[in-house]
């Protein structure tokens, strides 16, 4: 093991060392995104069934998670084996289950997959919970895994801040009722402290003032004037699983200087639409978005579409507009109409999105303002990042699969 400790300080920064050092039973990591912690659980995974020789299980918000931290569990594997000698070998290797053999001892496994109760309940192990403020069901996972930790294994639970609507937030914030967990908290400054190469400006640059706040400094957001609460979004993250023959339709909204465009394919499957596709383009030439939104929908034979036709998007809007492709003219009335219609779909489970952290955030973002003519005006507060243009194509899309089509068969677009 002394070799092992070498390595942590070598390649370690010192707030990954602290964490790993401290020998609690129950830790919490309230961290900056993109600072390596998620790989520090996988080395902890590593670890467990190697020199412990206790099992250990990753769980994670969504499959694309999962197979991540699985990925990353055997490249240090890989790793050590070629550079400290680590006496192993493989027995089962498949993108949920690692087992790890060591001549004269029993085998111990790393298990890699989504968070769920069912997952978690009767598993005997050390538990690393990634990204829990992202997990739904997150109460009865934690029930469940309290059997777990009291026959004295280890409980990790990390993750960037989202609201303030979760357990992970009460979990952090509430010592008087968690006095049993070693808290840690890691800000991209805090990082940068310690060693982090990464500019720090460049990232402030590029996102908004709430999402630089929430996913890069560690705080939790007051949701007292959001829309979308977090948890309702949460409750409609899954795995975006899509039938081939599955209807799909698009949306786009419009930008070009300060503004992305984004393009946004939804296919419905049964009664659910569910998100295919969600691409950014950042300050793209209008004659390459016509080009790509033509390709994307021809490729993904989509039935209908609505492209924004405010503003930069009056020109390429009706350059595109045919029998599937329509113009959308955004006003307070259709912006209004359109929120409404996707807090009922999401209210209603009638959506699914993937867990990507800049969507959701672009969701949250989206407040009833009341304008100085007492007006209604639903969009984000705004800032030199831009106005929601996830969320818009989103909605956009939602709306083209929300009216009926008027023909069975998709138009080619020339």
């Amino acid at each position: 093991m002394g070799r092992h400790k070498n390595l942590i300080s070598s390649y370690f920064y010192n707030y990954q060392r602290k964490f790993w050092a401290d020998r609690s039973r129950l830790k919490i990591y309230n961290k900056s995104r993109q600072i390596g912690i998620s790989f520090l659980l996988a080395w902890q995974a590593v670890m467990s069934v190697t020199y412990k020789g206790q099992d250990f299980l990753l769980a994670s918000s969504s499959l694309r998670q999962s197979k991540e931290l699985n990925y990353k569990c055997k490249k240090i594997i890989d790793f050590l084996k070629a550079n400290v000698g680590l006496n192993i070998r493989l027995g089962t290797n498949n993108k949920e289950e690692i087992e790890v053999i060591r001549p004269g001892y029993s085998s111990n496994r790393i298990f890699s997959l989504p968070s769920k109760p069912e997952t978690v309940r009767g598993f005997a192990g050390n538990v690393a919970l990634d990204e829990f403020a992202l997990h739904k069901d997150d109460r009865e996972i934690y029930a469940a895994l309290l059997p777990t930790i009291t026959r004295g294994f280890e409980l990790s639970i990390v993750s960037t801040p989202l609201g303030q609507s979760n357990l992970f937030y009460e979990i952090f914030t509430r010592r008087d009722l968690y006095p049993d967990f070693s808290i840690f908290q890691t800000t991209i400054y805090d990082a940068v402290k310690d060693g982090f190469d990464t500019d720090v400006e460049f990232l402030k640059r590029n996102v908004d003032s709430e999402t630089w706040e929430q996913e890069y400094c560690c705080q939790f957001i007051d949701e007292s004037t959001a829309f979308f609460p977090y948890e309702l979004i949460r409750s409609c993250v899954g795995e975006c699983s899509i039938m081939n023959d599955s209807p799909n339709f698009l949306g786009v909204d419009i930008g070009l200087k300060h503004d992305r465009t984004v393009i946004t394919i939804l296919s419905k499957v049964g009664d659910k639409l569910k998100i295919k596709l969600q691409k950014v383009l950042h300050r793209e030439p209008f004659p390459k978005q016509k080009e790509l939104i033509k390709r994307l929908a021809n490729e993904n034979n989509v039935v209908r579409g609505y492209i924004d036709a405010t503003g930069m998007g009056i020109q390429l809007s009706e350059e595109l507009k045919n029998d599937v492709l329509r113009p959308f003219s955004f006003s307070l009335q259709s912006k209004e109409k359109l929120v409404t219609q996707m807090k009922k779909i999401f209210e209603g489970k009638r959506i699914e999105i993937p867990d990507d952290r800049e969507l959701i955030s672009n969701i949250h973002s989206i407040k009833k303002i009341i304008t100085s003519y007492n007006n209604i005006r639903f969009d984000a507060e705004r800032d030199k990042r831009g106005h929601n243009d996830m969320f818009w194509s989103l909605a956009l899309a939602v709306e083209a699969a929300r009216r009926p089509t008027t023909t069975t068969t998709t138009t080619k677009l020339i």
